[in-house]
């Protein structure tokens, strides 16, 4: 379909209204030593700054994010930048391979958004069983025993269900497999929220531990201090020793404390 590669046999025709809009793994479109702003806006020249950081705001890249050179970015943030690119030009037929590679689970979010939100056709390859219920109408089912395909419209939770059953009411099932997604989504999206708090969680928790240790490392430092000023007899120092130890005793203990709640 892209041109790519020749059909084995037979023919392929493009219909005249069709313009079709690729998503790639790599992203190779994106020049490296381009920002984000400026990739956007080559995309759509249309857009003023303004409306272009606005838009790359939708696909989280915030502040002085839109500055950053494409070769300094994540995996997820080029993807994250090349469906911002891709949402911005006048296409009604996307073609995806594999778009949550890379993704974290905001960025999977922002992709789902957008292709709820898209009005045209979209060609999904992907091995996200969560993406493709959330968005599939169809699922294309290669049978290697028969050796040919079929469309089946409906997601793919809604295939495997009409698997295993001989007959089922196609009302029924359509209303059923309705209630399936909606769970499905709910599920989804609580387990994403989870797995994002857990994240932060353990991001906070390695942080007070490099804290706890500086903190440790300083009182064995008072502690060699102490005893040298109490062999020279410095008495205002060790006070004032004595009193930052005690200090920094306290705060240990409070970081002690938060970091066993965190983990």
């Amino acid at each position: 379909m892209l041109g790519d590669v020749a059909p084995l046999e037979g023919r392929l025709r493009i219909g005249a209204s069709v313009r079709i809009g690729y998503l790639a793994q790599a992203q190779d479109e994106l020049q490296p030593n381009m920002t984000v702003l400026d990739a956007l806006l080559e995309a759509d020249p249309r857009l003023t700054v303004g409306e272009a950081r606005a838009y790359l705001a939708r696909f989280l890249f915030t502040g002085d994010d839109v500055f950053k050179t494409i070769a300094t970015l994540s995996g997820g943030q080029r993807s994250r930048l090349a469906l911002a690119r891709l949402s911005r030009q006048e296409v009604n037929f996307l073609v995806l391979d594999e778009p949550t590679n890379h993704l974290d689970i905001e960025s999977q979010e922002v992709l789902e958004a957008m292709l709820r939100d898209f009005n045209g056709s979209v060609l999904l390859v992907s091995h996200d069983r969560y993406l493709i219920d959330a968005i599939a109408t169809q699922v294309w089912v290669i049978d290697p025993v028969a050796k040919h395909m079929f469309a089946y419209k409906g997601n793919y939770s809604a295939y495997l269900a009409e698997k295993e059953k001989d007959t089922f009411s196609a009302k029924a099932a359509e209303q059923d497999q309705k209630a399936k997604n909606q769970r499905q989504r709910e599920r989804s999206k609580e387990a994403r929220r989870k797995r994002k708090e857990a994240e932060k969680r353990k991001q906070e928790a390695e942080a007070l531990e490099a804290r706890i240790h500086a903190k440790e490392q300083e009182l064995k430092e008072i502690t060699q201090a102490l005893e040298r000023a109490s062999k020279a007899q410095r008495v205002d120092e060790v006070q004032k020793l004595g009193e930052r130890y005690q200090s920094l005793e306290r705060e240990l203990e409070e970081l002690i404390e938060t970091w066993a709640n965190l983990v």
